[in-house]
């Protein structure tokens, strides 16, 4: 950092909640982090980061086709997403080629699918398509940065190549014009909103190390 002539941070992981501090920060602890020095980390104050509890019970069901021109909500190895729905408990919201309006819910919603694909999901092969079901059997802590992961992770490439976070930051040094790709934190907030209308989320604007304790008791 001192070749550079630039200020050196630490990431620091406790409780499944990551931070940011300076060095000097640290020496200034003696080298220790505890869960009350989370008031005190820099990345929620970089970020604008604010967390998301999704309730389980939430259930979703993507069906893909290698035949059939998607709907632009993801492709992956079982072909192109050509219906997805997400239902919580008598309320639902359906997606297809007819029914479109509602297809920045899943772009949102893939923090979900991603963490249900590594729990458990049930996928079927019928013919030509894939069907994939999942159903959340726990409440969900989402941090937004997770939202703008997910996004560059299902929907930016190049070459038919995605990016992960690192590449598309490496991209990005090269072509400002790769940034459009990322939704502002207004449009994911509004969106957020729009899918309260069928399940009660829970949005914390407060920064999500700030609610440790609070977010045990929760859930």
């Amino acid at each position: 950092a001192q070749s550079y002539k630039v200020p050196l941070y630490f990431a620091v992981r406790i409780r499944s909640f990551w931070g940011l501090f300076s060095s000097k920060y640290l020496e200034e602890q003696g080298l220790k982090i505890q869960t009350k020095d989370y008031k005190n980390n820099l990345f929620d104050k970089y970020t604008d980061n604010f967390a998301v509890i999704f309730p389980y019970g939430i259930e979703t069901k993507s069906i893909y086709s290698k035949l059939k021109e998607g709907i632009g909500g993801g492709k992956n190895q079982y072909g192109n997403l050509i219906y997805w729905e997400i239902k919580y408990k008598d309320k639902s919201v359906v997606i297809n080629k007819e029914k479109r309006n509602k297809l920045i819910w899943n772009f949102v919603m893939w923090p979900i699918e991603d963490h249900l694909l590594l729990d458990s999901s049930n996928i079927t092969h019928r013919c030509n398509y894939t069907i994939i079901e999942n159903k959340l059997k726990k409440n969900l802590f989402v941090n937004s940065y997770l939202f703008f992961l997910s996004i560059i992770r299902h929907t930016a490439r190049k070459k038919n190549c995605r990016f992960n976070a690192s590449s598309f930051l490496k991209q990005l040094k090269e072509d400002k014009n790769y940034l459009h790709r990322i939704p502002k934190k207004s449009i994911i907030l509004s969106v957020l909103n729009d899918i309260k209308s069928i399940i009660p989320l829970i949005i914390f604007k407060t920064p999500p190390a700030l609610l440790m304790q609070g977010f045990r008791k929760i859930i």
